[in-house]
Parts: structure tokens; sequence; C-alpha cells
């Protein structure tokens, strides 16, 4: 439930269902916007400080990096020759990290006044045996837990005798994206989309230029292809960046998938294609039987 906010709450709640003590509950809130905003201000923060170090050790004033009017002071006097290139996203210097700085600071005003759910709970039993009770009792189906209804689990398994919930066993606290957990599922689907696009291009470009090649005659044709067996599992790692996965086994399947179906597509189709049929059974020196 979105509006259950009480860690002690779901702890009295497992620890009756499990009949084992909760060591920890971990409540996560839909608040992912305010948290990417508060580490790139971070970000920013220490990209000016690094900035403004000749600066600083050049004065003689008693200046903080925490109070925005003696940053001030020092940004206005960087030069501002760069501000045509900075429009560009090029060049960027103390002046354009302040800025960022400023900015992101408002955005971390307003989002800071909004109220926030809760999306997930992470419950931490004190044994294994605890936790696996707790997931035996409460699992049940999918259609049951969005009709709210005809699930055969008791009232007192249910949150406040009413309520049913998906429950599964977590990946490591290490393996979870805390950042992107409680992404909204339309920019999930978005990264999704945008990859899947990207990669199928890529795909597209990797056999034009192969089949190509090969109607030219080029002897190279075998180069082309081996040399994107090392350049598109790069591009694949920066193009699975757009995507967004609540934890880290989500984000490696998603990368196995896409580098193992252009494997299959530059080692058996575009060969395939590339190869007339007549030179998969002859038997001339540069065939495939020779």
């Amino acid at each position: 439930p979105p509006d259950t906010m009480d860690p002690e709450e779901w702890r009295a709640f497992f620890s009756r269902v499990s009949g084992d003590n909760v060591t920890c509950v971990t409540i996560s809130i839909d608040n992912g916007d305010l948290v990417n905003c508060l580490v790139q201000h971070r970000f920013e923060k220490r990209c000016l400080r690094y900035l403004l170090q000749h600066a600083l050790q050049n004065t003689s004033l008693n200046l903080d990096f925490d109070d925005d009017a003696h940053l001030k002071l020092l940004v206005e006097n960087t030069p501002c020759w760069k501000r045509p290139l900075q429009t560009l996203g090029l060049m960027h210097d103390a002046r354009s990290c302040f800025a960022k700085i400023k900015k992101l600071s408002r955005c971390i005003r307003e989002l800071s006044a909004e109220e926030y759910k809760a999306t997930d709970v992470f419950v931490t039993f004190e044994t294994e045996a605890g936790q696996r009770k707790a997931l035996s009792s409460l699992s049940t189906g999918k259609l049951a837990i969005t009709m709210q209804k005809g699930s055969g689990i008791a009232d007192d398994l249910k949150l406040c005798g009413e309520i049913l919930f998906d429950v599964a066993e977590s990946a490591e606290a290490s393996a979870v994206r805390w950042n992107d957990i409680a992404t909204h599922w339309q920019t999930r689907l978005r990264g999704l989309f945008i990859s899947t696009v990207l990669m199928l291009l890529f795909l597209a470009l990797a056999a034009y230029v192969v089949l190509w090649r090969n109607q030219d005659g080029d002897p190279n044709v075998a180069l082309y292809n081996a040399s994107m067996n090392m350049i598109f599992p790069l591009l694949i790692h920066a193009i699975v960046d757009y995507e967004v996965h609540s934890d880290e086994g989500g984000r490696a399947l998603s990368l196995y998938f896409r580098i193992t179906l252009f494997q299959w597509v530059n080692k058996a189709f575009i060969i395939m294609a590339s190869t007339p049929f007549s030179s998969t059974i002859s038997d001339k020196d540069d065939d495939l039987i020779p």
C-alpha cells in the first residue's frame, strides 16, 4: 500500500507471519527524481570545488564552499569568453557549474515539498527459516493481488486484515539500484524503447556494411565482421545505460540478451546472407567446403 510508511507496522506484521525476529525494514518511496537531483548537486559541487581550488588558494578572504554568496564571489572572477561555447554544452567552467548548482538547488527545494508514496518494502529476517516461512505463507497469484480477492490466504496473513501484496526474494543490497527502484513504469518503457531502437539501427548498419562490401568484391569483409564483434559490445554497454532497472541482475540480463542477439546476427545471419548458396556446396578453394 502506498500510504503505509511506518516501518514498525511492517516489522510487527512480518514478525507475526514468520514467527521470527525482523532485523531491519527499509521502505523505498517514489522520490527517484529528488535522489537524482541530490546526487547531481553533490557531483557539481565537487566539480566546482576542483575548478576553484586555485582561486581559493590565491585569495585572502575566508571563503566557504557551502555559502552561495562566497561561491558567487569566486565565480564572478572567472573569465566569460567561454559563454558562447557553453550554450552548446562545451567548455564548462566555474560559472556554468555554479549556474547548474543554483538550478539543481531550486529543483531540490521544489521536489522536497512534494509528498511521496511507498513503492517497495525490504525486510531483513534474523534467520533464513523466518524468510522462507514468510515467503511461503504470503505467496499468491498476480491476479489475486490485482483484484484483491480470491487468494485463499487467511485474513490474519493480510496487511490490516484485508490487503494482499506481492512478496519475492530480493536481490542483494549491493545489487539493488536504489536510484532507479522507484522509477515510473513509463520511464522504464521509454528507456527500453530507445535502447531497442538504437540496437536495431546498429544491427541494420552492420548488416548493410558487410553486404555492401561483399557485393563490391571487397576481400576484407571478414575483417569488417570481426571488427564489429569487438566494437558492438562496447556500444551495447552505452545503449543499456538508457534503460532503467531495479537491480543489477536485470541490467546484466538485458546486456546479455542484446549482445547474444548481435552475435547471432553477425556470425550466422550476415554470413549466410553474404555467402551465395553455390559457394556452400562447391569445391573451389575460396568456398566454405573446399
